[in-house]
């Protein structure tokens, strides 16, 4: 019972942040897709960082250690510590797309945005195996279930967002004309140019 009491306070934390990231985005404007672009990657941050930021205490550190060591994957300090940092560097990078995005995915920054979005996916492809390897109980995994439903629908957040158009000129796939917000002109993206 404890432990769904601390399972069930960190989803109520990242509810909380994806909820306070949606209250102030519907302030900032935008068109729709740019809006759901945003909540997506608040979503995304919120679970990283929060789920990164777990596993600092007691007992979820203990129950990545487990997990770590249980699945066998290589080199478990190493595997400890990147996941460590990926997750939280992942998540403060999404989370700040998810309050500037017409700026940063415009400019220079957008490959910062697709590497945190394809981190968040090899994260999850790597708690997929854990999910389904034979020597992990249930009982020590995240949600305490062995389908790894959460973490693919994680995987699924991620690939919807690395595709989210790129400011409000952009077409809806990605492609085309982008709008500068900061130059007022419209750039050709090299999508269009190529296809």
């Amino acid at each position: 019972m404890e432990q769904l009491i601390r399972e069930g306070s960190l989803l109520a934390a990242v509810a909380a942040v994806t909820l306070a990231a949606y209250m102030i985005l519907r302030q900032i404007g935008g068109t729709p897709t740019i809006q759901a672009g945003r909540i997506l990657s608040a979503i995304l941050g919120a679970v990283l960082l929060i789920g990164g930021l777990s596993k600092f205490f007691a007992p979820f550190s203990d129950k990545f250690v487990d997990l770590v060591t249980l699945s066998q994957l290589p080199m478990p300090q190493t595997t400890i510590i990147t996941i460590h940092a990926t997750e939280i560097c992942a998540g403060i990078v999404l989370i700040l797309f998810s309050y500037a995005w017409t700026t940063l995915r415009t400019g220079a920054f957008n490959p910062l945005f697709q590497v945190a979005n394809a981190i968040t996916i090899v994260i999850m492809l790597s708690l997929v195996y854990v999910n389904l390897h034979p020597d992990v109980p249930a009982s020590i995994l995240p949600l305490g279930i062995k389908p790894p439903i959460a973490a693919l629908l994680l995987i699924v957040m991620a690939m919807m967002n690395m595709s989210a158009p790129r400011s409000n000129g952009a077409a809806g796939n990605g492609h085309g004309y982008v709008h500068s917000e900061r130059t007022g002109r419209h750039n050709i993206g090299i999508h269009s140019v190529l296809s």
